[in-house]
Formats: C-alpha cells, structure tokens, sequence
C-alpha cells in the first residue's frame, strides 16, 4: 500500500534541495564577491538549514505519553533511526570512493563528506525530542528552549562537541515543526498567512541576520 504524501511538503523539500546544490556551487574569485549573488547566499543562508528541520518535526508523532513508550512506537522510532543510519553510510562511501576517483587518495575523514553533519543532527534531534514528548508540553517546550540556548551558547563561542553542539541548536526549529504540524500541512493556500510570516523573515533578516555555520556550529 503507497504511503500517503503531502504533496506541498515534498515539494518544499525538493525546492529546499535545488537551493541548498545552488549555494554550494563554487565560482570564479570575482564572481563570489557580486553584490547580488552574496545577497542571495546570505538569504539563502537566514533560513535553509533550520527549514529542513522544521520539516522534519512534523513528522514527529503525536505527544502521547502512552503510545510513545509502547513497544509499536519504539520500534518504529527504532526503523526510523536506523533508515537514517544506513543512509548516513551510504553517502559516506559513496564520498570516500568519489575522493579517490577525483584526488587518487583513499581519505576516510569526515571532512570528505561534510553535508553528512545533517543527518547525524537529525538523528540527535529525532531522539532527543522524541523522548522530551514523553513530558508535559510545558516542560517538553521549556526544556527545549534552554537546550536551544546551550547551544547557542557553545556555538558563539566556538564549540560543537562533535555536532551536540549543532543538534541543541537545531533542536528548537525541530520542535517548531512538531508544534506547527497543523498549521504547516493545511494545503489551503492562506495568501495573508503567506504575506505575515514573510513580513517577519524579513524584519528579523534586516535587523539580525550574521553569516552562521551551524555545521560547525559558529554562531556570531
């Protein structure tokens, strides 16, 4: 049986990608310091990667204590873990083989494959947030934000303890997308609704936006 699809969501996902390749393309020394294609990585940059996670929080089941913690729950929690963890290693070989065709040199570091820090995050977050929805919403929401805030903390000065760093951070738009699940999977085109939280993005991109690395987790 075709599992059920929303339709929009994977076509936000699908755009998220296509923007995601375009910001990663390397250009000439020249080019990279156009005024208008900075403009358009700094954009890209205020909101592509905490957009994937919010994606992925909607997702995330119902806080129902009771069916959380029940053998069905967690072993699909478990299948879904582990479909990331295969996919993790695939990629993983597939850029360690890609080095070698390319340089001559077989590198088994992580820095060959640096887009892979995502999928060990989401798993983090996945599990994390998973077992905070066992609690109480307030407490469930009170404990994300402060873990938000550690590691805002850890990132603005430098730290990542290998990606907890960037799962705290990532963890709040994780949460965002669970709690917004509603709201976000209504097909129903809202033009005001729309027109709103552009207003906002905007508002919070011209008065606060820095370049971040939340790969690296360097928050300025």
């Amino acid at each position: 049986m075709a599992k059920n699809r929303i339709d929009h969501i994977d076509i936000a996902k699908a755009i998220g990608i296509v923007l995601i390749i375009s910001s990663h393309i390397v250009c000439t020394t020249n080019f990279s310091k156009d005024l208008l294609l900075t403009t358009y990585w700094n954009v890209l940059g205020s909101f592509y990667v905490p957009f994937f996670f919010l994606l992925s929080g909607i997702f995330t089941p119902s806080s129902d204590s009771d069916n959380l913690l029940n053998k069905p729950s967690l072993i699909k929690l478990g299948r879904g873990i582990l479909n990331l963890i295969f996919q993790f290693f695939i990629f993983l070989i597939l850029g360690i083989t890609t080095y070698y065709i390319v340089k001559g040199q077989w590198l088994i570091a992580f820095k060959v494959n640096g887009p892979l820090w995502f999928l060990l995050v989401l798993i983090m977050d996945k599990v994390i947030f998973y077992f905070l929805l066992v609690r109480p919403r307030y407490q469930t929401i009170v404990a994300v934000i402060f873990i938000g805030l550690w590691g805002w903390y850890v990132g603005y000065h430098g730290h990542n303890y290998f990606y907890l760093g960037a799962a705290a951070t990532s963890l709040p738009f994780y949460a965002m997308g669970h709690y917004m699940k509603k709201w976000l999977i209504d097909d129903k085109f809202n033009f005001y609704r729309c027109l709103s939280t552009f207003i906002i993005w905007f508002i919070c991109f011209y008065l606060f936006f820095r370049p971040q690395n939340i790969a690296l987790n360097m928050i300025t």
